[in-house]
């Protein structure tokens, strides 16, 4: 019986952090598109790219993968976004780019 509550705590806060790592998402997602101004048709192939972008970063290894699925996910988002906006996006993925960098170094 004591196997079971701990099993049944350890489940409910693994699903209660994957819904936190979602909502988190989400909310930087909004926050992303109001800031970026997208309009309703670029909105579905912003989330696309961006999910197809974070799921390869997931499996990278590295340095030349990395940049190669960095390459990639600029020219997805160089054709849905409009000059101004690619502008205002490219600014914020250097910046968060470099600071992941910075942290990667930190922790090493």
């Amino acid at each position: 019986m004591k196997k079971l509550i701990i099993a049944f705590v350890a489940m409910t806060v693994m699903a209660m952090n994957a819904n936190a790592q979602n909502n988190d998402e989400s909310q930087t997602f909004r926050r992303m598109s109001c800031f970026l101004e997208l309009t309703e048709e670029q909105t579905e192939p912003v989330r696309i790219s961006m999910e197809q972008f974070s799921t390869a970063m997931a499996r990278q290894g590295d340095f030349w993968s990395v940049r190669k699925s960095v390459a990639r996910h600029k020219k997805q988002m160089k054709r849905i976004l409009s000059k101004q906006q690619y502008d205002k996006y490219e600014d914020i993925f250097n910046l968060t780019l470099r600071n992941n960098v910075r942290l990667h170094f930190a922790r090493s």
